[in-house]
């Protein structure tokens, strides 16, 4: 279950995360992405569970808005995270093609032209 679970004295939130909603590795690419507007601290008490620790660097500011605009990028990093693995094989072959020597799609088309007599 995802939820914010407190806003602290000092403005900062805390979230609980679940693992089968968002991946860590989008966690922790979200909270760098936002490393220079807050502390992050990322946890893993149990298994299937994330707690992210949010503290603006900057009192005063709108910490608020801060946590919403981390909870936005942490959606876009899992998503980029979910269509990177949906769209590997066609990126993999892509890749491939660029570098090859050959013709992946039409081999007939290989070999150098014939010149013209």
């Amino acid at each position: 279950m995802n939820e914010v679970l407190a806003c602290e004295e000092d403005g900062g939130y805390t979230v609980r995360l679940a693992e089968a909603v968002y991946s860590v590795a989008a966690v922790k690419k979200a909270a760098y992405r936002y490393s220079g507007h807050l502390h992050i601290l990322v946890e893993q008490p149990a298994p299937g569970s994330i707690i992210v620790r949010l503290r603006p660097k900057n009192p005063g500011g709108d910490s608020a808005m801060l946590a919403c605009d981390f909870l936005n990028e942490l959606l876009d990093q899992d998503l980029r995270e979910r269509i990177a693995a949906e769209t590997s094989g066609i990126r993999d072959l892509i890749i491939a093609q660029a570098f090859s020597q050959v013709s992946l799609f039409h081999p007939d088309l290989d070999g150098t032209p014939e010149e013209p007599e």
